[in-house]
């Protein structure tokens, strides 16, 4: 499922002033090209770990429910930007693009780990969605909070770090085959990736 952002986080996990003091920069020359290269660094770290910083809404299509190894449909469903606030709605289409919300009592929203997911009640069952793609759509929140300081310190640091090695790498042709963060951030964000997530 690849997610769609439909509403974007209001802020950045760092401000301009915390980019600044990591780099030493106290002129207000660069500031545009920071906050460019904050963006840049914020959308490579959450790229990276799969995890959304910021509170945002995202909408997801599937066109038939995941099945396992053996085929068979399974009773949850990862959702990914996480981590996972809530979930707006699931919905499933006809042939005829006629929505139909599923109810909400008949699935869990499961927030406490690492990847949020939506699992089945007990005796329900997925609905069949018929339309032949896109036929089922899924509305979730996610985010650690409104706030930069919801987000955890390590996350914000690999932020600061990487805009720290984007403005040192820029205008240099070698740095197009560097890794997409740097290897310091990398081994930094290895808790919070999919390796770690899926267990």
């Amino acid at each position: 499922m690849r997610p769609i952002l439909t509403t974007p986080p209001a802020t950045l996990p760092v401000s301009l002033a915390e980019v600044k003091a990591q780099l030493s920069i106290d002129t207000d020359d660069y500031d545009a090209r920071l906050a460019a290269l904050t963006a840049v660094a914020v959308e490579m770290v959450e790229a990276y770990t799969h995890r959304a910083m910021i509170t945002r809404s995202y909408t997801g299509y599937l066109n038939w429910w995941p099945r396992d190894g053996r085929g068979l449909i399974v009773n949850n469903i990862q959702l990914q930007p996480s981590p996972v606030i809530s979930v707006q709605s699931v919905t499933t289409y006809d042939d005829q693009d006629n929505p139909t919300v599923f109810d909400a009592s008949q699935y869990y929203v499961d927030t406490t780990r690492r990847v949020g997911r939506i699992v089945l009640r007990r005796g329900s069952i997925w609905p069949i969605p018929y339309r032949t793609a896109n036929a089922i759509e899924i509305a979730w929140t996610a985010g650690y909070g409104p706030d930069p300081a919801d987000t955890p310190e390590i996350l914000r640091q690999a932020v600061l770090i990487t805009v720290g090695a984007l403005n040192e790498q820029r205008g240099d042709l070698d740095a197009l085959k560097a890794p997409a963060l740097p290897p310091f951030v990398m081994g930094l964000l290895q808790p919070h990736t999919d390796e770690t997530v899926f267990r």
